[in-house]
C-alpha cells in the first residue's frame, strides 16, 4: 500500500525527545500532587501557547496568524477557568513550569 514507510533510526537520535516527553509527563503529574485538577489542566493546555511564545521571542520563529487566532479560544477558556478555580501552590507551579521547559528544550 505504501502508506507507512519504515525509516531506520538510531537510538541516540531518539533519546532526547523521549526524555523530553517523559519529563513532561512526570513533572505534570508532580504538579497535580500539589495543585488542583483545574490548574493542572490549565498548565497542560497552556503548554502550546507558551512554547509558541518562546519560539517567537527566543528562536525568532514566526507563526502564522491563523494559528495564533486558533489559540484564542484556548486562552479565553484558561481565563474563565482561572477565575473559577485557582488552588495554586508554589511547588506545584514550579513543577508545571519545569514541565514546559523540558518540552521546549
Amino acid at each position: 500500500m505504501g502508506v507507512v514507510k519504515v525509516k531506520p533510526l538510531r537510538i541516540r537520535s531518539i533519546i532526547p525527545i523521549s526524555v523530553s516527553f517523559c519529563g513532561f509527563v512526570v513533572l505534570n503529574n508532580l504538579s497535580l500532587q500539589y495543585n488542583s485538577e483545574g490548574l493542572y489542566q490549565i498548565c497542560k493546555v497552556m503548554t502550546t501557547p507558551v512554547i509558541m511564545i518562546i519560539q517567537t521571542f527566543i528562536y525568532d520563529m514566526t507563526v502564522e496568524t491563523r494559528i495564533k487566532l486558533s489559540l484564542a479560544p484556548v486562552l479565553v477558556s484558561v481565563v474563565i477557568c482561572t477565575v473559577t478555580d485557582y488552588e495554586l501552590k508554589l511547588v506545584g507551579l514550579m513543577y508545571a513550569s519545569a514541565a514546559v521547559q523540558v518540552t521546549y528544550m
